[in-house]
This record gives C-alpha cells, sequence and structure tokens, in this order.
C-alpha cells in the first residue's frame, strides 16, 4: 500500500502487518494519486517544481522524473510506456517512461 503525505513523502506500508517498507522524499506536495505498472508507482506533485516522479514500488529508488510546465492536478495514466498528466492549464502532457 502506498501513501503520499502533505510533508512531501511517499510511503509503502506492508498490507499485512501496516509496517513501513520505505520512505520517498519528493521535496513537495502531492494533490495525485498514484498509479502503479509494471512495478513503477508513478505520482504527479507540485510546488517550486512541477514534476512526475516514477519510484521503484519494492525499493522506493527513483526511476523516472519530468518536469512539467505547469501544475499537475491529474492522477498519472501510462499507456505503452508513456506517462500522461493533465497540467493546471488543461494541457494535456506527456513523457516516455524510458
Amino acid at each position: 500500500m502506498f501513501v503520499s503525505t502533505s510533508d512531501g513523502r511517499l510511503y509503502a506500508l506492508d498490507t499485512g502487518s501496516g509496517t513501513e517498507e520505505w520512505t520517498y522524499d519528493m521535496g513537495q506536495t502531492s494533490r495525485s494519486e498514484l498509479t502503479v505498472v509494471n512495478g513503477t508507482a508513478y505520482i504527479g506533485h507540485q510546488g517550486n517544481q512541477v514534476e512526475g516522479k516514477g519510484v521503484d514500488a519494492k525499493t522506493g529508488e527513483q526511476r523516472w522524473s519530468f518536469e512539467f510546465d505547469a501544475r499537475v492536478n491529474s492522477s498519472p495514466t501510462v499507456v505503452d510506456g508513456v506517462v500522461y498528466l493533465r497540467e493546471r492549464r488543461r494541457k494535456l502532457s506527456d513523457a516516455a517512461t524510458q
């Protein structure tokens, strides 16, 4: 199970015990839901930098990052190796995961 917090952290919790498996510091708050595809957890966050992040769902290590032009206000959708996020200006942006 994954939980993002208002202090800019992403936590992976064991679903059986609730113990913390890892923590990833995004550095900024997130208002999007998490999407997990092929072992990578994708999330959009906003603040001084507007980025999408992808972290290894098992280890919490960063695998992917992309900077967008405006605040991200949607949850990521991943199709055929491309991450789609809607920006504040209602622009749909995309970025390859590789």
